[in-house]
């Protein structure tokens, strides 16, 4: 089959919708049927070992029911989807447990190529990837477990898996080009691995709440520039994969911005459908943004020529960001041990964030001595962005509007040319800033800096940052219910579903 264009995922973003290991079998089975069956018309399933705690043979059960329903009638596996596995990080978990989660792929291919005569797992999504050593470590396995599996467990394939690179950090996005033509020569010359195309896969959470919104955005604008010029130069296929979220800072790629979104990333080949994206939306306006996804993917990308002010400009968006951040690290990690869950995760001092690479990034030395006085492990992205939500200031806001009065007008102008997106992420977000809300959290200092950040905004924008009296006052229930130890996933909940994604 030809290279996926729509990757649902299993991401616990949606508003009120919760699920077990046991549900996400019937889960992947409705995201991969066609959309006259009822499904989603997915044609790949991402199954996630990262940080959560999925079951060994979840991709075996999902081609099992498959088969028992009789429904590779309808969608044939390995054909009309594949099932991709996001593996555990190779360097920042066991090798134990990193072997498992390669074994889980590996395992599905077996049944697949006994049932259905074709391998349905070809990529393996490596998470967090710094540098190649990483990605050649994580093809090694998978070659050596491969062929202990066509010895001794019946795989009758001789294709190999391939690893798809998820790049999250704006450094490594912006050398992404020496990365991947690293992997394919290092592939070729260690493992005898030829690559015919390569999958890179930009991952907008985690590289926003690291470096910001604005930085994260223009990171992978930047990205995409690079590996257009790349697969030009290398003469191979290189097909871009974007992970956003519904929520501006997690990407904005909701099907009520999708016309937008789809216009801004041109060059994209595949986006991740999240949960939020499938259940908290109606489903016809689902289904047309799919169409409009199907009918844009692999277009041309706006090539980015930058010189090194842009860079700086990007640096002082992340200082400013950081700045208030880690002034905010404590609420931010008590609101978000309140967030309800929505799938089965590990905690977050198992597999939390840390900003250290971020904070490097903007070589000032105040926010080097703050993040050694401050070091924390922040949650993940999707509990970071619901609880900079319920203190009532959308995480997409913080640092812009100093930055913007810092950076020359010349630079912001270019930086909006970039990412034009940026207005219509302002104008979702202002709608559920509550900063009655925020003032009750934050200490007197970090509350100027945030209402500086929105008078800029504001002005810039010419956007007023109010919201909704009923959404107000349930951020206030969730504040009184967070001072006395009470259960507030319900106000929690509620606040979610007017804003149509839990992060």
């Amino acid at each position: 089959m030809d290279v996926p264009t729509l990757m649902a995922t299993q991401h616990p973003d949606s508003a009120s919708r919760y699920f077990s290991i046991k549900d996400e079998v019937e889960e992947a089975v409705k995201d991969v049927l066609p959309h006259q069956c009822g499904g989603f018309g997915c044609d790949e399933k991402m199954i996630d070992y990262e940080g959560k705690l999925t079951p060994f043979l979840q991709p075996v059960w999902i081609l099992k029911r498959i088969k028992e329903l009789n429904l590779d009638l309808k969608v044939k596996p390995g054909k009309d989807f594949l099932l991709s596995v996001r593996c555990s990080s190779f360097s920042r978990e066991s090798p134990e447990r990193h072997i498992i989660s390669l074994l889980s792929a590996i395992m599905a291919n077996v049944m697949s190529t006994k049932e259905f005569n074709i391998c349905t797992v070809k990529y393996i999504i490596h998470p967090m990837t710094l540098n190649v050593y990483e990605l050649i470590g994580v093809q090694r396995r998978i070659i050596k477990l491969s062929g202990f599996a066509r010895e001794e467990l019946g795989l009758v394939s001789d294709e190999e898996i391939c690893v798809i690179p998820l790049v999250e950090d704006i450094n490594t996005m912006l050398r992404i080009n020496e990365l991947i033509e690293s992997y394919i020569t290092m592939g070729r010359k260690f493992l005898g691995a030829y690559f015919d195309h390569i999958r890179v896969f930009l991952g907008k959470s985690d590289s926003a709440l690291a470096y910001g919104h604005l930085t994260s955005a223009v990171g992978i604008k930047i990205a995409l520039s690079k590996l257009w010029e790349l697969a030009n130069e290398m003469s191979i296929g290189v097909f871009p994969i974007i992970g956003s979220g519904t929520l501006p800072f997690r990407g904005h790629l909701s099907p009520d911005n999708i016309d937008l979104y789809t216009k801004t990333y041109l060059g994209y080949y595949t986006l991740t459908l999240q949960t939020s994206f499938r259940y908290d939306y109606e489903r016809d306006k689902v289904l047309r943004a799919i169409d409009m996804i199907l009918s844009r993917r692999g277009k041309k990308v706006e090539v980015v020529e930058y010189e090194n002010e842009l860079i700086d400009s990007l640096r002082t968006c992340t200082l400013k960001y950081l700045e208030t951040i880690l002034r905010l690290s404590d609420i931010i990690i008590r609101v978000s041990d309140a967030v309800p869950s929505r799938r089965e995760r590990v905690e977050r001092q198992v597999y939390g964030r840390e900003l250290g690479n971020a904070v490097l990034f903007t070589r000032d030395e105040n926010i080097l001595r703050l993040y050694n006085i401050r070091k924390v492990v922040l949650p993940r992205a999707i509990r970071f962005t619901a609880a900079l939500y319920t203190i009532g200031i959308p995480p997409s806001v913080i640092g812009l509007g100093r930055a913007f009065r810092d950076i020359q007008s010349k630079h912001v102008d270019e930086l909006l040319e970039i990412y034009p997106m940026l207005e219509a992420d302002i104008r979702y977000d202002a709608q559920f800033t509550a900063l009655n809300v925020t003032r009750k959290y934050v200490h007197d200092k970090t509350f100027t800096m945030i209402m500086d950040d929105v008078r800029v905004l504001k002005d810039l924008f010419d956007v007023e940052f109010v919201c909704e009296e009923e959404y107000e006052k349930l951020l206030l229930d969730i504040h009184e219910g967070l001072i006395k130890n009470k259960d507030v996933s319900e106000y929690m909940t509620r606040a979610a579903k007017i804003r149509r994604a839990l992060g």
